[in-house]
């Protein structure tokens, strides 16, 4: 086969590929949420979701300091490194070479001649230089072009698990702040009720000097400061590993130039959710998008173990000049040349190509699985957090009434007790209701905040009312990155 055959074949099958098209697997999960929300024109991304600029700060420094992140821009060097590796096995590997080779050779038997007879041996010089390819194969069935493609997949996966990293790094350092402002409420509550209760004990003990109260109602009044400061010691050993926690998503100490917090109230997270978010939304997740280029990495990888069971074409190739004397090296008369096709065609490999077709086909099962349960993980994350919306509203605003009939309760028990007209007793259950009172709203306005939070990071990053919008990011929308290959 000559050179111009071969070429010729390689132009015809340049085109042809053995992998199975890629179509996308049917979400597995409704078309629409389950859960009506609130009608709202907003379309919160990072920025406009998070008002609080002591935590968009924070948010700014764990993406330049976190490790996991770094981690995982350093996988994607590597994934970038091996699509670069499988890209260049499409190209020739031109090499030039220079060598110089001093041999002796005997013309006559030295086993059965004298060393006289031995001195018409000769010892002669090589020179040679040149350029050459080594083993070129011709991808006519498209195995390399599928392993570049593959390896390319797992690159954008690769980008895309990046992003999921980070969405999810956003939304853990969000939690984390959320929890020291909590945490610093009922800080502020715990001491506010320490010193009540102080001022209540010295009460006790003055009324009790007098005659006026009992010693029970001294025992109490003791027994409610001490699980105060119990209370307290506990929450300041939770926020002291908050900052812990905090530290560690960041990457290090918080800056020192960073603006000053907001109180919990004034977070801006427990604004309404918009109406009508749609199912297909969930494809802008970076975890889904890095699943489906993994089910097209595995699509390539069967066109790959598919070719396979072809024959190959490799094209080994030099030319140069090869003389024994230095001088007259580059005449033209000492120019040589070589041209090696060679064709490989597999007859027998004990089932191998078998199994590695065998092999890749449920791998690419094994990711068709992986991405269908990756839709209805997502879909069952927004949904949770829809469905915990409303309850939680009620639950804020029955909390907040809750509150204030009970700090009205706490006022009159004391002008009664004060007054002589009741007991401590019924203040100081007054006082414990007030206290649990206010802590659980402060809880119930985090709960409400973090649902916000996670609602944000399952539908990758941002939300917004039905229509194209909601495609833009998803692979089947977007310019499809195998066009420029």
């Amino acid at each position: 086969m000559t050179g111009v055959t071969v070429l010729a074949l390689s132009v015809l099958l340049a085109g042809c590929s053995l992998t199975p098209r890629h179509e996308r697997p049917q979400a597995p999960v409704p078309e629409r949420y389950p859960v009506p929300t609130a009608s709202s024109d907003l379309s919160p991304d990072r920025q406009g979701l998070f008002a609080d600029p002591h935590l968009r700060a924070l948010i700014d420094q764990a993406l330049e300091g976190n490790r996991d992140l770094r981690l995982v821009a350093l996988d994607i060097q590597e994934a970038r490194a091996r699509y670069r590796i499988s890209r260049a096995d499409l190209m020739f590997e031109l090499g030039a070479t220079a060598s110089r080779t001093r041999e002796r050779t005997q013309s006559l038997d030295s086993a059965s001649r004298t060393d006289q007879e031995r001195s018409g041996s000769q010892t002669a010089n090589r020179y040679s230089v040149g350029l050459g390819t080594n083993a070129y194969e011709l991808d006519l069935f498209g195995r390399l072009r599928n392993l570049r493609d593959a390896t390319l997949d797992e690159y954008l996966a690769q980008r895309e698990t990046r992003s999921a990293v980070e969405l999810s790094l956003i939304a853990e350092v969000a939690t984390a702040y959320l929890n020291q402002r909590a945490l610093d409420e009922r800080l502020l509550v715990s001491r506010d009720t320490l010193e009540s209760r102080q001022r209540g004990l010295a009460l006790v003990e003055q009324r009790h000097a007098a005659g006026l109260s009992s010693a029970l109602d001294l025992a109490q009044a003791q027994t409610a400061l001490e699980t105060t400061e119990a209370d307290l010691a506990v929450l300041e050993r939770s926020r002291a590993q908050a900052d812990n926690s905090l530290r560690l998503l960041l990457g290090g100490e918080p800056r020192s130039d960073l603006p000053a917090p907001l109180p919990l109230a004034r977070q801006g997270l427990d604004l309404p959710v918009p109406a009508g978010l749609p199912s297909d939304l969930l494809q802008r997740r970076p975890d889904i998008r890095a699943a489906e280029y993994r089910l097209r990495a595995a699509n390539a990888n069967i066109g790959a173990a598919r070719a396979a069971f072809f024959p190959r074409i490799t094209l080994t190739a030099s030319a140069g000049y090869l003389s024994s004397d230095l001088n007259g090296l580059f005449n033209l008369g000492n120019q040589v040349w070589s041209f090696v096709p060679q064709l490989q065609v597999p007859l027998f490999d004990g089932g191998r190509n078998r199994a590695n077709l065998d092999l890749a086909e449920v791998r690419r099962d094994q990711d068709i699985a992986r991405y269908e349960k990756s839709i209805q993980v997502a879909f069952r994350e927004v949904a949770d957090q829809l469905v915990a919306e409303a309850p939680l509203r009620r639950q804020l605003a029955a909390q907040q009434r809750l509150h204030d009939i009970t700090a009205r309760s706490v006022e009159l028990a004391s002008e009664r007790y004060q007054q002589g007209l009741d007991n401590y007793l019924n203040l100081l259950d007054s006082q414990r209701s007030l206290y649990q009172a206010d802590n659980a709203l402060i809880e119930t306005r985090l709960q409400l905040m973090i649902a916000h939070v996670d609602l944000f990071r399952a539908l990758g990053g941002a939300w917004e009312r039905s229509g194209e919008a909601d495609l833009a990011a998803s692979p089947a929308a977007t310019p499809s990155p195998m066009a420029s290959r």
